[in-house]
């Protein structure tokens, strides 16, 4: 059997779909298997165990272009799993189904993740138990292919690339357990307020006086520069908008800990399963899956309107704006990391 997955992006949801892979080799006889993603993203996938194959595609690429390596892929799998669902995979399984027709490849499958845009409205809009809750997104990429029972899933295998010098650096000068700290996310909404943080890690340094932290985030992050200048370079690694996101995936396996709004790093650390805590605002898909995993969030027992959006969005609803986060206090969040650390 020669499969391929496709799955385009985004960050954190290409970490999600990675325990795609080892299950289908547990499960299935895969003789070959082939990944189909952005260019941009291919690097992420790029030399890890389960994945024989990367095929980049460069988003600015024309239709045809599209069409012509569609076509070729048709002749060279069986198997195509469209782990995305959106225009640009439907057009590359479609090729492929109309080349195994040329082929008379009759017996040659597609299997496809739904967007569950039907249930998504129902459990949004009119707050009926349409979609399993908390909803992982980890194991929604598995139902597809071996139905929707719970099972346990296995540590991923991911292999990071060499740690940036300067983290290195920084790393070895002192002693004492790091912390890892991802206070943004695409969507506002989904972030928790930055004073947290700062009154966060005070509160954390006050029961652990040898922590160190490593702040993570993108180019378009600098707000959170003021988390970083409060606590001084030998407290903290400022990688706000310095590290690509290989890097900053890869550097979360020199932390002991990450703490995260529902953002990319967290799907990192959550198939890598290493100790985490997620704190959990409006969304429902954002959910972790690992063992080791804590979830800092008010409880949609305590709050009607949670959750309201699948990834932040939405506007919010509820009179006092964002209360499914403000109401997440640092005393929690830190009762969790403490635990976690020890």
């Amino acid at each position: 059997m020669r499969v391929l997955i496709i799955r385009f992006s985004s960050f954190g949801d290409i970490f999600q779909a990675l325990v795609v892979p080892a299950e289908l080799r547990r499960q299935w006889k895969v003789e070959h298997l082939a990944w189909l993603t952005r260019a941009d993203f291919a690097e992420l996938l790029r030399g890890q165990d389960q994945i024989d194959e990367v095929i980049a595609f460069d988003r600015r690429s024309s239709l045809g272009d599209l069409i012509r390596l569609s076509w070729k892929l048709g002749e060279q799998f069986d198997t195509v799993y469209d782990a995305h669902s959106n225009l640009r995979s439907l057009i590359v399984r479609s090729v492929i189904k109309v080349r195994w027709l040329f082929g008379a490849q009759f017996q040659n499958k597609v299997f496809v993740r739904s967007k569950e845009r039907i249930r998504r409205f129902l459990f949004f809009k009119l707050r009926l138990e349409a979609l399993p809750s908390p909803y992982k997104g980890a194991e929604s990429y598995l139902w597809p292919l071996f139905g929707t029972e719970a099972r346990k899933l296995d540590q991923v295998a991911w292999h990071p690339s060499k740690l940036n010098a300067t983290f290195v650096n920084w790393q070895e000068a002192a002693a004492g357990p790091i912390v890892a700290l991802a206070p943004s996310a695409a969507w506002p909404n989904k972030r928790w307020p930055t004073e947290r943080w700062s009154e966060l890690t005070k509160r954390l340094i006050a029961s652990r006086s040898d922590l160190r932290f490593a702040l993570l985030g993108g180019p378009d992050d600098g707000f959170l520069n003021t988390i970083a200048d409060a606590l001084g370079e030998k407290r903290v690694f400022n990688g706000v908008g310095r590290l690509t996101l290989t890097e900053s995936a890869s550097l979360l396996s020199g932390c002991q800990l990450l703490i995260a709004n529902d953002t990319g790093l967290l799907h990192v650390a959550d198939r890598l399963q290493m100790p985490l805590i997620a704190i959990i605002g409006p969304t429902a898909f954002g959910y972790p899956s690992g063992p080791l995993a804590k979830v800092a969030e008010v409880p949609r027992s305590e709050l009607s309107c949670k959750p309201c959006s699948k990834d932040g969005r939405d506007a919010c609803r509820n009179p006092e704006k964002l209360k499914c986060l403000n109401e997440v206090s640092v005393a929690h969040v830190a009762k969790l990391a403490l635990e976690s650390l020890a």
